[in-house]
């Protein structure tokens, strides 16, 4: 014995199904995408992005460098951005650069030194340079290279 259970389904309600699956499935999407963005203290995701980077969370990672040898390197290449008085904060990324031809990915230590008052970056004339409030260095987590140096305000 078979049972027949076919629904008539009219256009409208084809529709109006289409639209709560695209309301689902875009919701599912924005939370996946913003749960895998790494945020920064005192750097805004729009500040990266102004300056053609992105982090988002590993998903598997198996650094062979620590997060405080990255902080090391960090500070012996960039001695001058962390000497001032700063709040520091070491974290594990995936690095997307897109300023870079090809675009550059991949799994580093972010450093970020923050500076709340701003600190004036050297010029030719003593204070004569931009203010800063922070400044980045990405520590390739694998080889433990400095990858890039970044600042903004």
């Amino acid at each position: 014995m078979r049972l027949n259970f076919s629904l008539p389904l009219t256009r409208r309600h084809t529709l109006a199904l289409g639209r709560v699956l695209f309301v689902l499935l875009a919701g599912a999407l924005l939370a996946l995408s913003a749960s895998s963005t790494v945020a920064l203290q005192g750097v805004s995701p729009g500040q990266l992005s102004s300056a053609g980077l992105s982090l988002s969370r590993p998903n598997a990672g198996n650094p062979r460098v620590s997060g405080q040898a990255a902080l090391e390197t960090a500070e012996r290449a960039f001695p001058a951005m962390f000497a001032p008085p700063s709040d520091t904060q070491v974290v594990l990324a995936v690095l997307t650069d897109r300023h870079q031809s090809p675009v550059m990915k991949e799994l580093c230590w972010v450093v970020v030194a923050t500076y709340p008052d701003g600190i004036v970056v050297p010029g030719p004339i003593a204070g004569d340079g931009p203010r800063i409030k922070w400044f980045l260095v990405c520590v390739d987590a694998v080889g433990g290279q400095v990858a890039l140096g970044e600042a903004g305000s």
